[in-house]
């Protein structure tokens, strides 16, 4: 539960990131649910693009690495608005790996199209996979947090 509340900002942009990629796609979200206490997710209809559903799915994982770069940019006077700041990348970070669902974004396509995205299906399962692991999400966070503070 204490866990659930620590991460909360980063599973609210993970949901988020998928409900403005559907707006931005045209795809009509059914349902949107973000819960400390339960499971949050976006619930859509199935795009007709095969590339529109892996956007869809990778969209936390991508605005992820760009809000957090953009915001690593941005300096604060305050001791405490700067550890404010690396908390929320790193929660946002955090909560970028795809869940199970996300990386079954091809499921619905004809079979003809799951060959062709079969490496990006490849790449989100290994995703997902690193991301099961909570040292493994910790350790890609700061190591993200490092390269962009320096970068």
């Amino acid at each position: 539960m204490i866990k659930n509340i620590l991460v909360f900002p980063g599973t609210l942009f993970h949901e988020l990131a998928h409900f403005f990629m559907c707006m931005i796609l045209r795809v009509s979200v059914r349902q949107f649910k973000v819960s400390l206490l339960s499971d949050s997710f976006v619930e859509h209809h199935i795009p007709g693009s095969i590339i529109k559903s892996f956007f869809i799915a990778t969209a936390p994982f991508l605005l992820a690495l760009i809000v957090s770069f953009l915001y690593m940019k941005i300096f604060f006077s305050g001791l405490l608005l700067e550890i404010l700041k690396l908390y929320l990348v790193y929660v946002i970070l955090y909560k970028s790996f795809p869940s199970k669902e996300d990386t079954n974004f091809h499921e619905s396509h004809a079979y003809w199209k799951k060959i062709l995205t079969f490496p990006l299906f490849l790449l989100m399962r290994f995703q997902y996979f690193i991301g099961k692991s909570q040292s493994l999400r910790g350790i890609y966070s700061i190591a993200i947090i490092l390269l962009f503070y320096n970068i």
